[in-house]
């Protein structure tokens, strides 16, 4: 939470080391990177450094990588797809949180949706910005957030989610 990229690169270097198995760092392409407003300095110098994170831009266009979840719906952006994508993993019961990180269900709570036509079909819109999100509840989805930025790439087996502590 610095807005010291290079700092930020710092602790993301040592949790990599920290995190890892058997000795071995975490791979830099597990490790997902809010690439939004300052967080495009942090994957910006950590692939400069050779570690090339997944950087993940909430207000890109989204991937679609999960079209047996989205269907037919469309997205405005990667942030909306991610949220949603994240709320049918859990509706399906191919994802969970576990209860202990209590948290995070809570800001998944906060968030709602809306839908309007758009020109290739329904769209869903998160219906709060990030902004208005911290107004009404003091601060910012940081645990959600996180949370969704694993689910930027589609995985090859059922996804985990597992939220450390700094």
């Amino acid at each position: 939470r610095s807005s010291d990229t290079m700092v930020t690169v710092g602790v993301i270097l040592d949790l990599m080391a920290k995190w890892g198995d058997e000795a071995q760092p975490v791979p830099a392409g597990n490790v997902h990177v809010d690439a939004t407003g300052l967080g495009k300095g942090v994957a910006d110098r950590l692939k400069q450094t050779g570690h090339h994170v997944d950087a993940v831009d909430f207000g890109a266009s989204p991937r679609y990588a999960w079209p047996q979840l989205t269907g037919q719906t469309l997205f405005r952006n990667m942030r909306g797809e991610m949220h949603w994508t994240l709320r049918r993993l859990l509706e399906e019961r191919q994802a969970c949180i576990p209860r202990k990180y209590s948290e995070l269900w809570r800001q998944a709570c906060w968030y709602s949706y809306e839908f309007r036509e758009a020109s290739k079909g329904s769209m869903a819109e998160l219906g709060e910005s990030k902004d208005e999100i911290r107004e009404r509840y003091g601060r910012s989805p940081d645990d959600l957030d996180a949370a969704i930025l694993g689910l930027a790439r589609k995985p090859k087996s059922k996804p985990t989610i597992r939220v450390m502590k700094i």
